[in-house]
């Protein structure tokens, strides 16, 4: 359940020293559905994507250096597959993240730094056998290189069209999976009836309990109850809510930098600033921090710890889909949830986009290949992740021609570029679009 301890939030930690992590449990007292007498089991995107990196990382430490998909990715992905392929009367509704956040161009890796480093080249067509795996420096080597892996938006796409495949309710969301699920347990949007994932989970309303693991081998799953954790910490779920959002260490989020020992020393520091959430008060006081004016060496850091406070406790703001009209509304506008500090959620999470766009960027008829995609940071003009003609040619033509026609819709739709940075644009030579 829990990552290297370097990721390891205080909130994992405590949940982790208090024992509220209740394992063991027969699978046959997953609740199904009202009404339909099936589980209906929620799944987080995200779990799925940290489980793959987590075994890229432990597997195959140098996978950032390589141009190849690792193969602990398919591994893994077949795992799952067959992990909840096997639960009986239960139906998996697999939810992924859709619009990620805009990224932190300080926090993203840039070319010089995925240059290999020289230890690393002298590594290059060496036997195994003969690399001394014993010395502190290659192994320093290879931890900071595992570290810097992650799933990138392409390889994503990939693992859910795999899913896809062979369970047809797996989607999507507009924004968070994390809010997603959470619209999908509100009583007149029901859809789920368990929700497995990350444990960022119950600070969505909504969700009274997340399955963290599920053994199949002893027909068992592991489970954190909301109750317990507010009981044992004697607090308000939106002040939880608020901490579990400030302290998170999920890539979908942005860390905070929070100076605090542990979860209860966040609890006690906090000073609650006119009847906020604990979270928005430690969020409203580094806005004054900055507001009165520090010094400019920490100006900058303060600001950005202040961003990226507002920026994670927006994702209660997240829009979600509905089953019934209006089909699409904020989260906490479903929950009707009061209190939050005021947020210009576009800020963000971005700007609303025409649904017409998920089709062209997942299913549209400009996307004949499966490592065919636009949202991400980098693929075809940097390096290939597949190295392979078929997938050089789609590339250099039909990458170009879904992003131009994406870029003229938005433009006929009277929306800003600006609103859709995220996309990339490809420029390729004449002849090859000719070809």
């Amino acid at each position: 359940m829990y990552p290297r301890l370097d990721d390891v939030s205080l909130f994992q930690r405590y949940i982790n020293d208090n024992k509220l992590e209740e394992k063991g449990i027969p699978l046959h007292e997953l609740t199904p559905l009202e009404g339909l007498n099936k589980v209906m089991l929620g799944v987080d995107g995200t779990k799925i994507v940290d489980t793959i990196t987590q075994a890229v990382r432990e597997k195959e430490r140098m996978a950032i250096y390589t141009y190849t998909t690792p193969y602990t990715v398919y591994e893994k992905v077949d795992e799952i597959r067959t992990m909840l392929r096997s639960l009986k009367n239960c139906t998996p509704v697999i939810v992924f993240n859709g619009i990620q956040y805009s990224p932190d161009p300080a926090e993203e890796l840039s070319r010089e730094k995925n240059m290999v480093p020289v230890e690393v080249a002298k590594l290059v067509g060496t036997d195994s056998s003969r690399v001394d795996k014993s010395n502190i420096r290659f192994l320093d080597i290879q931890k900071k290189a595992a570290a810097r892996f992650v799933v990138e938006e392409d390889v994503e796409g990939q693992i859910i069209r795999i899913l896809r495949h062979e369970f047809k309710n797996t989607i999507r969301a507009p924004y968070l999976a994390w809010a997603q699920l959470s619209s999908f347990r509100h009583g007149s949007n029901r859809h789920v009836s368990e929700v497995y994932g990350c444990l960022e989970l119950l600070a969505f309303p909504g969700i009274d309990r997340v399955v963290t693991n599920i053994n199949t081998a002893n027909g068992t799953f592991d489970v954190v109850h909301k109750s317990r954790v507010l009981g044992s910490l004697r607090l308000s779920e939106e002040d939880l809510a608020s901490l579990i959002l400030l302290d998170s260490r999920s890539r979908v989020m942005k860390p905070v930098a929070l100076k605090f020992s542990s979860l209860e020393d966040m609890c006690e520091k906090i000073v609650r600033y006119k009847g906020s959430t604990l979270g928005a008060s430690y969020a409203q006081h580094l806005h004054d921090e900055v507001s009165r004016g520090v010094a400019d060496m920490n100006r900058a850091p303060i600001n950005n710890q202040k961003s990226a406070a507002f920026r994670n406790l927006s994702a209660l703001a997240s829009p979600v889909l509905t089953l019934t009209p209006p089909f699409c509304i904020p989260l906490h506008a479903l929950y009707e949830i009061h209190g939050l500090i005021p947020l210009d959620v576009q800020v963000f999470l971005g700007f609303p986009l025409p649904s017409v766009l998920y089709y062209l960027i997942s299913a549209g008829l400009l996307s004949p290949s499966l490592f065919a995609a636009v949202s991400q940071e980098a693929v075809v003009d940097d390096w290939p992740l597949v190295d392979s003609i078929k997938y050089r040619d789609v590339a250099e033509t039909v990458l170009p021609l879904r992003v131009q026609t994406i870029y003229q819709l938005a433009w006929v739709l009277r929306r800003s570029l600006g609103s859709i940075s995220w996309f990339r644009r490809y420029n390729v030579r004449q002849s090859r679009v000719n070809k």
